[in-house]
């Protein structure tokens, strides 16, 4: 479904592959030596507004989560929801924290 959003938006009405809320991991991989890698994405809300971010942690309990907002405008627009699919599809292809972030980088 590609059309917008109207506001106010909650994360469950929002997210361009499911349904439900997709709040958490979507995407667990192996890291050798410092434990498991938690990629997934969420949403959050800024001035009336729905964004989304990219994020990752190390170790679900005690790890620091690290986030970066994906570049676009809000939940709203088009290419934003056109670059969270495409975040999504990196995550579910076990891509890196770094792969991801590189990408991320470019739309800015």
């Amino acid at each position: 479904d590609s059309s917008p959003v109207n506001s106010p938006v909650s994360s469950q009405s929002v997210h361009p592959l499911y349904n439900s809320d997709t709040t958490g991991e979507l995407s667990q991989g192996q890291n050798g030596s410092t434990g498991e890698l938690y990629q997934w994405t969420e949403t959050y809300e800024r001035r009336n507004h729905t964004y989304v971010r990219y994020c990752y942690s190390l170790n679900k309990v005690s790890g620091s989560k690290k986030t970066i907002h994906i570049p676009g405008g809000n939940t709203s627009n088009q290419r934003t929801r056109t670059r969270w699919l495409e975040v999504e599809t990196l995550i579910q292809r076990n891509k890196t924290p770094t792969e991801i972030t590189q990408t991320i980088k470019q739309w800015k």
